[in-house]
């Protein structure tokens, strides 16, 4: 069974459609991911099933799976992923995707091409700095009057494919063999894993990649670290040992969103001014909270914020009180003079308001292009705007 999903659609299903194991499934491994209730409609009990902002494969174990498919063009969350990633991630973008499982399954194929390139032209060779003692010396000692052999200790380079960087790649390959199907790219993989296994011993991996510089004959082990982060972050809570159609890959598009209107300002002004993500503000007083800001903008001189933003990944034409209230509290505790509150579409109605001393505004991206330039047209020019007023030179 397959059940199909649209981004903030709630999908309506007559009882007994849903097995009791499924619903055991998506109420204790998906708690997270769905919102699932019964309701009567015209008298029937139904079953409602919505995801909280997640869009891609949910298995079910061998009874089926989820597909929860987004509300904006797979194309456009190429540009929010490699937005996010970084100038670090240099990939192909897809052809002929129209799903989420055809974007994960892009990104799989890229990493399996990416280590085999990097293997036919061999792995990252680290030398390590190890020190120990040497056994006894044996014999006689001629000089001074010497009652034990001594311990000499030595210090010695030692190199080897077996660190962090390899580990990484194999760890990554070990959980894409359980999560691909594609006979072709198991095959592939499992190869990989045979040649890999020789020379590195497999470790997890936990967190995000360590910053390294690479040598430059080596370069590509940022896109591969990158690359990892990414499938390993976003493969599906429940991957247990079998085969899939698809790789289980989930999204969380509220998340994706606002990482990549953060990476698209940071690589587009961060020449001028400085770009914080999730900026952790604390209150004033006591025990007291912190504000937790989307995205704001900082004079690089006087670090002093000037504009503030809160990314709102919702269908809304029109921002509501609690979002205005929400936006300008964080531009009062700043300082900042403009709020901006950013939508993933442009069939908004354009707010201009002034709260005190602040300059609010509300401004889409349009995501229903598929030109980036045309995508972030009107907030490119609004943070020119923005630029402009704090006597910043804006370069495109």
């Amino acid at each position: 069974m397959e059940l199909n999903l649209i981004e903030e659609e709630t999908l309506y299903m007559p009882e007994g459609v849903l097995s009791p194991r499924c619903i055991e499934t998506i109420e204790n491994t998906y708690a997270e991911y769905f919102s699932l209730w019964w309701v009567r409609k015209q008298g029937d009990l139904m079953a409602a099933l919505r995801s909280k902002g997640y869009v891609g494969v949910f298995p079910l174990g061998p009874v089926g799976s989820i597909r929860v498919e987004p509300k904006i063009s797979c194309s456009s969350i190429w540009k929010m992923i490699t937005n996010s990633l970084g100038e670090e991630f240099d990939c192909h973008p897809p052809e002929n995707v129209r799903s989420v499982a055809d974007l994960s399954h892009h990104l799989v194929a890229t990493y399996v091409r990416l280590v085999e390139e990097r293997l036919a032209r061999g792995l990252l060779w680290e030398y390590q700095s190890n020190e120990e003692a040497g056994q006894p010396i044996r014999g006689r000692i001629i000089g001074p009057d010497v009652r034990r052999p001594p311990l000499v200790r030595c210090r010695y380079d030692e190199g080897g494919y077996d660190h962090g960087a390899n580990q990484r790649i194999l760890w990554t390959l070990s959980h894409l063999e359980i999560a691909v199907s594609e006979k072709e790219l198991v095959w592939r993989i499992r190869r990989l894993k045979k040649e890999l296994a020789t020379q590195i011993c497999l470790k997890p991996i936990v967190g995000e990649p360590s910053p390294v510089r690479y040598p430059r004959l080596f370069s590509d082990y940022r896109t591969l670290d990158t690359l990892s982060t990414l499938l390993l972050n976003h493969l599906s809570p429940d991957v247990p040992s079998g085969a899939f159609l698809t790789v289980p890959f989930v999204l969380h598009m509220p998340t994706l969103f606002e990482e990549g209107v953060a990476g698209w300002l940071y690589r587009t002004f961060s020449e001028r001014v400085m770009v914080r993500r999730q900026w952790s503000v604390p209150l004033k007083g006591r025990n007291s909270p912190c504000f937790r800001i989307d995205i704001a903008l900082l004079d690089r001189e006087t670090q002093q914020a000037f504009a503030v933003f809160d990314t709102k990944y919702k269908r809304d034409t029109r921002p509501t009180t609690a979002d205005i209230q929400q936006v300008t509290s964080y531009a009062v505790e700043t300082g900042a003079k403009n709020a901006g509150l950013l939508y993933p579409h442009d069939n908004i109605e354009r707010a201009h308001l002034s709260v005190g001393p602040i300059a609010l505004r509300s401004v889409g991206f349009d995501f229903a292009s598929e030109d980036w330039d045309e995508i972030v047209g009107e907030v490119n020019i609004y943070i020119n705007d923005l630029l402009r007023a704090h006597n910043l030179n804006y370069v495109n």
